[in-house]
């Protein structure tokens, strides 16, 4: 399964910089999400996982997503999430139904804080579905997991 990150970023303002990968293993302010010029990111625990293995410090990958303007997918078993406790954790469906059956069931960790619905033209979402993006999308959903 591929892997996508996303990254959006507002108007440069005054920011503290990312730490160095040459200092000690202190810990980098966390910056509000409401603080302009740091990245929001949209990632996959593999995705930071991979990220790690390929050489990303520690310093480095705590201060870009131990906050909260990360929303962290929990797709795998990777630990990432246990890393980056302030990040927001999010699971996805492919499916409106499979979001509907996990509500239902009450199957929803309750570590979640946000659901993202992933209805690409692809395999792993129903093709009606798919085919009317816009249709399921919208519709309504009804969480009991506890948020307030």
């Amino acid at each position: 399964m591929a892997s996508v990150v996303l990254m959006s970023c507002s108007a440069p303002s005054a920011i503290d910089p990312p730490p160095s990968t040459t200092t000690s293993s202190t810990r980098a302010p966390v910056a509000s999400p409401t603080k302009l010029g740091k990245p929001a990111w949209i990632i996959e625990d593999s995705a930071v996982a991979l990220l790690r293995r390929s050489g990303l410090s520690a310093s480095l990958a705590d201060y870009f997503f131990n906050n909260p303007s990360t929303f962290l997918i929990q797709n795998e078993e990777t630990g990432v999430r246990k890393e980056f406790p302030r990040a927001v954790a999010v699971e996805s469906f492919t499916s409106y139904h499979a979001m509907l059956r996990a509500e239902y069931k009450g199957d929803m960790d309750p570590g979640i804080r946000a659901i993202m619905y992933d209805n690409e033209l692809w395999s792993l979402t129903p093709s009606n579905e798919s085919s009317q993006p816009a249709r399921f999308g919208a519709r309504p959903m009804h969480w009991r997991i506890g948020w307030e």
